[in-house]
């Protein structure tokens, strides 16, 4: 029999659960309307003439993460912790005390490889959950979480307090969301990819050129990859495209593509 198929058959009946999953009111939330204002790091660019950059503030975890995300105990049956994570569409859950203080770590994956045997041993939450997962504190950088999560090569981090009480979950879906919204991938507008050439102010001189052309910044991308050329990827609100080029190329500047 399939696995999915085994889960099905022996998720929990009824909408009744046991006194050992916490179900906070509000399970979810937009992650990134709450850091919206301070994640779209250069939007407003131009908002005065004389100022070309907007220094940002370090995004803290607690902007992103899902506050009061739902928990459960290390007696939780392994059955249960699959059909909570399946019927809320999350991946990770958080395990705690009577003191809402974290004790482990789920995932969907662990779960349903654990449900065969936990069905013929009687192998609980409590034996399967990570015990000493990675944490973030809220008022860590979200920076700081996406590298861990990334070199971890993992799915999620839970959040805790000083007190070691659980307070979000911060996950991979959160940061790109945080991602897509601080580069503004989603808004209708133009992309223009300019070699900014060796002079320390060719950003400042290359975005007053933009500026003048009426161009409005929604956010500018830095090549990461090794190059000799200075190239920025400048995303900007929706507007005639071709004069922007052409004030660039007559400043003497190699636009390497633009598109809107």
């Amino acid at each position: 029999m399939p696995l999915d198929d085994f889960v099905k058959g022996h998720q929990i009946e009824g909408k009744a659960r046991s006194s050992y999953v916490r179900r906070p009111q509000a399970r979810f939330r937009d992650a990134t309307s709450q850091g919206a204002d301070e994640a779209r790091a250069t939007e407003g660019l131009f908002a005065k003439p004389s100022v070309f950059v907007t220094r940002r503030k370090a995004m803290r975890v607690r902007s992103l993460m899902i506050k009061d995300p739902i928990t459960i105990s290390d007696r939780t049956s392994v059955q249960e912790a699959i059909h909570l994570m399946q019927e809320n569409s999350i991946r990770h859950l958080p395990v705690v005390d009577g003191a809402n203080k974290l004790s482990g770590w789920v995932s969907l994956a662990d779960m349903k490889r654990g449900l065969l045997p936990a069905v013929v041993t009687g192998l609980s939450v409590a034996d399967l959950m990570i015990k000493n997962p990675i944490t973030m504190h809220p008022d860590a950088d979200v920076e700081t979480a996406a590298q861990i999560i990334y070199e971890k090569k993992i799915g999620g981090i839970p959040v805790v307090d000083d007190d070691g009480k659980v307070v979000g979950v911060i996950t991979v879906t959160d940061l790109l969301n945080a991602f897509i919204n601080i580069m503004g991938l989603l808004t209708h507008g133009i992309r223009v990819d300019v070699n900014v050439g060796d002079e320390p102010d060719g950003f400042e001189k290359v975005s007053r050129v933009i500026h003048d052309q009426g161009g409005e910044v929604i956010s500018v991308g830095i090549a990461a990859h090794r190059t000799d050329k200075r190239i920025h990827y400048f995303r900007l609100k929706q507007c005639p495209v071709e004069p922007i080029v052409k004030a660039l190329q007559d400043n003497g500047y190699e636009v390497i593509s633009f598109s809107g």
